[in-house]
């Protein structure tokens, strides 16, 4: 699944937020943190301001003249969508698992057959297996990357979230998760 630069920067604007209270206790952090992401990235200004532009005019972000520079602000809609793309992050492994299996069970109904499609493609992406069509399973908690997708296409029903204890008829997803 593709990231899109727009997305980095709200991600980075809805960090930013809580960096800034951060700062008052820690003054230099907002300056490491940006310091660290200019360095894993190669900056383009004339970019950079084309992306912010763009995010504006969607209006997921207000831009505002402060006095020492531009302030960047996310809409409740850029909120939305900064917090929905962080969930599209690959599900992060625990250091030692604690041998129960984490399963997804979900039923879309065919009118929103595009964001199942679009689902189904997430699950795969963040690191998901496929049981049947509709039943995913992975070894490490997802529940909230879940909730925040189901949020965000608004179908919090349709999706029901079990742990499950390790079970001989895991063996072929264990050895998946934990054999390569």
């Amino acid at each position: 699944m593709r990231k899109h630069r727009k997305d980095e920067i709200l991600k980075y604007i809805l960090l930013a937020g809580g960096v800034l209270g951060l700062s008052m206790i820690a003054p230099k952090l907002p300056y490491e943190i940006l310091k660290q992401y200019l360095k894993e990235q190669e900056f383009q200004q004339r970019r950079l301001r084309n992306d912010i532009d763009h995010l504006k005019r969607r209006g997921l972000i207000l831009k505002e003249k402060g006095k020492k520079g531009l302030i960047l602000r996310l809409t409740s809609e850029g909120a939305r969508q900064a917090i929905f793309s962080q969930a599209l992050d690959p599900i992060m492994p625990s250091p030692k698992w604690n041998k129960k299996w984490h399963l997804l069970v979900f039923d879309i109904p065919e009118k929103n057959r595009n964001k199942r499609k679009r689902i189904t493609e997430i699950l795969q992406a963040v690191g998901c297996i496929q049981v049947q069509q509709s039943v995913y399973v992975s070894p490490y908690y997802f529940r909230d990357k879940i909730s925040i997708i189901a949020q965000y296409y608004r179908l919090e029903a349709c999706f029901f979230y079990f742990e499950v204890s390790d079970q001989p008829a895991f063996e072929i997803f264990r050895s998946y998760f934990f054999n390569k």
